[in-house]
């Protein structure tokens, strides 16, 4: 008998409201599978200028330990608490350094030094404290060292040097305007200790021992990271590239069709992904051997970010020069077709004794693998599936669409 109008809108309800308290039911088992999300399965939100959130363009992005994001624009420097940007100010009688503030560091003890013509530090005490010893210095980089030192580098003023050492609130700075070229663009310790060097005149090993040159690379690097096997990549903007043992720089492939791909951020998150902030090419994002991309096109603010940030509870922050995004994990993350699913339109989930996870669309099963759904190789009669059951026999019941009891199949164990 033909169902009317009213009768079928019911089953559907009923069907989606039992496909519902099946999925909250199987999703602690489901979850457990989805362990790196691409991008588009996060959580967006995005503010900018234009909307008037905030003025001038976002240089760079930290979380203190106050758990304030701070953010530094030509604006001057921001506090935002999720909802408002506040213009924080110093005390009276005190000042920033000159513009432009760039760089933001949230150091072990608490507290946050910022970066522009000159180099300031706002304790956890609310005590605030200049570094005019850099006054001669556009502060481009900030770096903590393992022992607590807070490394400064950027580009040397006549009579000034292009890398500092501040530790225990004293001031230590190298060379003479010509050292390193005189610019010093970006700064990162890795795993080893290894303290290293972006500058004018190519890479710079600067701990341990003696600050040394290590290649000298034609163009200014923005930007270190390491992958998950330990090796140091690095970018000037235009291509990334990787710095071997051995000294030699080789060509790193981001992308599957192998075309270059230039970073002005490299982030390694706490999970081991590595995430691109490119310079016109969005965000790209690089886990258990996939990339995914998160454009314009999909809701970012604009394609040409130029940092990327991972804060205390693992958001993700993405500044380009007018506009923030965050990208934060949901507790239920979306699986669509962007991960392959046959389609969008889900009827039914299980999932079996045996720890895997079925799904049931229009076009037929898929078994959850990880993040990505495999299609099952089992013949259907051709029609969309209902609903999914495991018998007590762990046997699979699959209910699907027939016109008549000719085209039902014969079943065995799915």
């Amino acid at each position: 008998m033909a169902l009317k109008p009213k009768g079928r809108a019911r089953l559907r309800a009923i069907q989606f409201a039992v496909l519902f308290g099946t999925f909250l039911l199987a999703t602690p088992t489901v979850l457990a599978q989805l362990r790196s999300l691409d991008v588009s399965q996060y959580l967006h939100t995005s503010w900018s200028a234009q909307d008037g959130f905030f003025t001038g363009g976002i240089n760079s992005v930290t979380q203190a330990s106050d758990g304030y994001l701070w953010l530094t624009s030509s604006a001057g420097l921001l506090r935002f608490d999720g909802i408002r940007f506040v213009q924080w100010k110093p005390p009276a009688h005190e000042s920033l350094p000159g513009a432009p503030l760039r760089p933001l560091l949230a150091s072990k003890d608490g507290s946050l030094w910022i970066g522009g013509t000159g180099l300031a530090e706002l304790t956890a005490t609310g005590e605030f404290r200049r570094y005019h010893q850099l006054d001669g210095i556009e502060v481009a980089a900030l770096v903590e060292g393992q022992d607590g030192a807070i490394w400064a580098g950027g580009v040397a003023r006549p009579g000034s040097a292009p890398l500092c050492r501040v530790f225990r609130t004293q001031a230590e700075c190298y060379g003479d305007t010509k050292y390193m070229g005189g610019w010093v663009d970006s700064l990162y310790e890795d795993k080893k200790g290894r303290l290293w060097a972006g500058t004018n005149d190519g890479i710079w090993r600067v701990r341990p021992g003696l600050p040394q040159r290590v290649v000298p690379y034609p163009s200014v690097v923005r930007t270190f990271a390491e992958d998950a096997s330990g090796t140091l990549l690095f970018s000037d903007a235009r291509e990334v590239k990787a710095l071997g043992d051995d000294g030699k720089v080789r060509n790193y492939p981001v992308l599957p069709d192998g075309k270059s791909l230039g970073a002005w951020k490299i982030l390694r998150d706490r999970e081991g992904s590595l995430w691109f902030a490119t310079g016109g090419q969005g965000l790209v994002h690089v886990h258990e051997g996939r990339v995914d991309r998160f454009t314009t096109l999909d809701g970012l603010a604009a394609d040409a970010p130029k940092n990327v940030f991972q804060d205390h509870e693992g958001s993700l922050w993405v500044t380009s020069n007018d506009s923030l995004d965050r990208f934060t994990k949901p507790a239920v993350p979306r699986i669509t077709t962007k991960q392959g699913l046959p389609s969008n339109l889900v009827t039914s989930v299980v999932t079996r004794r045996d720890g895997t996870t079925w799904i049931a669309t229009d076009p037929g099963l898929s078994e959850l693998s990880g993040n990505r759904p495999i299609g099952s190789n089992t013949r259907l009669s051709g029609h969309a599936v209902n609903s999914l059951f495991e018998t007590s026999n762990e046997r699979l019941l699959v209910s699907v669409d027939v016109v008549h009891p000719s085209e039902l199949d014969t079943w065995g164990q799915v």
